[in-house]
Formats: C-alpha cells, structure tokens, sequence
C-alpha cells in the first residue's frame, strides 16, 4: 500500500499527510480497516507515536483509535503491539492538551469492540 510505505519515508510533510489520509481510510468501514492491518500498517502506524513530530504523533494516536474501534481482532493486536501501552504511557507524561484530548479519545475507541478486553489493560489508565 503505497500510504504505508510513505510513513517511513524521511519526509515529516508527507509522512504527516500519509498517516492522516491513513486516519480517515480507517475512520470507514471494516475492509478498510482490514485492508490496513493485512498490509502490515498497525506497526508502522505504531512506530510513529515515537515520533518527535507532535503532529505526526497525534494523529498516529488518532489513526490507532480508529483501528481499535473496528473490531476485536485488531483491537487485540494492537495492544499484543503494545500500542495501548504507548499511548498510556505518552499520555502519563504529557501536558499537552491536543494530545492529551487525542489519546483519550483513542483509549475510549479500545473500549467500543464487544467483548470488553480485559480489564489488565485498562487498568494502568483508571490508576
């Protein structure tokens, strides 16, 4: 998928507009959602709530909770990547209030699959 493989292109422009178009295609209906994950996005998306670019973290956060609203099965990979961890962890030490409203938002997306995950993962974000 041509978007991915622009994340990881030494561009912030581009990795910022890709990851946000990335955003929306997951916004839509399951096979998108599919369609991302099967193509090996959920790591690479991952990788970029590391990046430096406040921009580019937020809306990876954005793009993830879009991801774990989708379903079970990528709302399980995504913490079996450590996603969940990574926001909780940037939210536990940030005062910035645009990322702070995005990964709370995102937290609440792996909430929404039915069944509920369990309650060890959302456990470091109650206390």
């Amino acid at each position: 998928m041509p978007l991915l493989d622009l994340l990881e292109r030494p561009y912030p422009e581009i990795c910022y507009e890709a990851i946000w178009a990335l955003t929306n295609i997951a916004g839509g209906n399951n096979d998108y959602s599919a369609s991302i994950v099967s193509k090996g996005g959920i790591p690479k998306i991952i990788t970029l709530i590391d990046s430096p670019i406040k921009e580019i973290q937020e809306q990876a956060i954005w793009c993830i909770g879009n991801l774990a609203s989708d379903s079970v099965q990528i709302r399980d990979k995504i913490i079996n990547l450590k996603g969940l961890d990574k926001i909780v962890s940037l939210l536990a030490k940030t005062d910035r209030n645009t990322l702070i409203k995005h990964s709370i938002w995102a937290i609440t997306s792996f909430c929404r699959p039915d069944p509920p995950m369990s309650y060890d993962f959302i456990k470091p974000v109650i206390i």
